[in-house]
């Protein structure tokens, strides 16, 4: 499936540069948000710059161990990272909500892409094709709020991370996600 120019892999360079910040500026939030779905990027825009900064840096300190883990080739504490998915991610439910969600625009699938641009190699993105192929149901089922908190999404990528399918051997957890999201979208349009 052809992708659009702003739906390309960010660099590296991007990325290191918002590990050196500490958190992400706007521009980079704006930017991944196009990535994920250029749908979401006006809402984003509402984001007050010094909000987003706050937010991006509790977020990317929650994730800080696991910045360099291959969730695919290493042994992963899994309550850990759970714990640390779900401080980042935080929770919306509560008033106010927490986390990335706390911004205007981020829901679960846009925070899951936020922590997938940032450490890709230990957190997939969170997409209704993606879980419908992992877990065998219809999109519009994978699309609910049961599958947006931290125990799905660990869930969800434990699955991604163990699956030995061929297809897999050499790919990092977000490739795996965007493999399962493809083959979701495809098999959507049969």
């Amino acid at each position: 499936m052809p992708r659009k120019r702003f739906q390309n892999e960010v660099s590296q360079d991007f990325i290191d540069c918002i590990w050196g910040r500490g958190y992400l500026t706007g521009f980079d939030l704006c930017r991944i948000g196009a990535w994920k779905s250029a749908q979401s990027v006006a809402l984003l825009t509402v984001n007050d710059e010094s909000r987003i900064e706050v937010v991006t840096k509790e977020a990317l300190a929650a994730i800080r161990d696991f910045r360099d883990v291959d969730v695919v080739k290493h042994a992963v504490d899994w309550s850990s990272w759970c714990v640390a998915a779900l401080r980042a991610i935080g929770q919306s439910r509560k008033t106010p909500a927490t986390g990335l969600l706390s911004l205007y625009g981020v829901g679960y699938p846009m925070a899951t892409a936020l922590l997938a641009v940032v450490a890709p190699r230990a957190f997939p993105v969170l997409d209704k094709w993606a879980l419908s192929q992992t877990f065998g149901i219809a999109p519009n089922e994978a699309g609910i709020w049961k599958w947006h908190t931290a125990e799905s999404y660990m869930d969800y990528c434990r699955r991604l991370a163990t699956d030995d399918r061929t297809e897999f051997k050499d790919m990092s957890i977000h490739h795996r996600d965007q493999w399962m999201m493809n083959r979701g979208i495809q098999a959507s349009k049969i």
